[in-house]
């Protein structure tokens, strides 16, 4: 049983991951006013262009919560000592990717509002649990490697709060966190598949 769980969990992994980018790739290609190098991955998702632009605002969080919960159930059920950590980890970015539904960000350059703080905290814990989870869990070099790009991607994004400079390419660095993670989701929920 357990390794059934740990198969049908890095399908729903990997199946969720690629739903997430390609949900993402939609929310670019519909009508828009924002420049990817500089607007968020949310600011599209809030932009007033109707139904489709809501329904990818919630079906983006939902299945990048799923992508991550299903890595963590995969990694519990087929890992023999599995990494508590990891898991943890996933778990506390799946939640926070969930609370990302409810509370919408601030568009790029507008005054903050106390949602779009909750937005901006859910965000970075979100992402945060991601990144520390593929800097420290890893089964091949090449997980290991993506691993690594996530979590450095990630300090990009950190750093951005406090270095002025890369507040101008933010939606850059948030895309290629976004990307990486992605990849590296499909990665290692194909080789826990593969294990399995």
């Amino acid at each position: 049983m357990p390794g059934s769980l740990g198969l049908v969990a890095s399908c729903i992994t990997v199946i969720s991951a690629l739903a997430f980018l390609g949900l993402m790739i939609a929310l670019h290609i519909l009508p828009n006013r924002y420049n990817p190098i500089k607007n968020t991955v949310s600011d599209y998702a809030v932009a007033p262009s109707g139904k489709l632009h809501a329904f990818i605002a919630v079906a983006m969080p939902l299945t990048g919560a799923i992508s991550s919960l299903g890595l963590a159930i995969a990694i519990a059920a087929s890992i023999n000592t599995a990494s508590i950590y990891a898991v943890v980890l996933l778990i506390v970015a799946s939640v926070f990717r969930l609370l990302l539904i409810f509370f919408p960000t601030d568009i790029t350059g507008q005054p903050a509002t106390t949602i779009g703080r909750i937005h901006l905290m859910c965000a970075v814990v979100a992402f945060a649990g991601i990144a520390f989870a593929a800097g420290n869990f890893h089964m091949t070099a090449a997980d290991e490697i993506i691993g690594q790009v996530v979590a450095s991607a990630a300090v990009l994004l950190l750093l951005e709060f406090f270095l002025s400079p890369l507040k101008k390419i933010f939606g850059l660095l948030e895309r290629i966190f976004l990307l990486s993670s992605v990849v590296w989701l499909v990665v290692v929920g194909c080789e826990l598949f593969l294990k399995g």
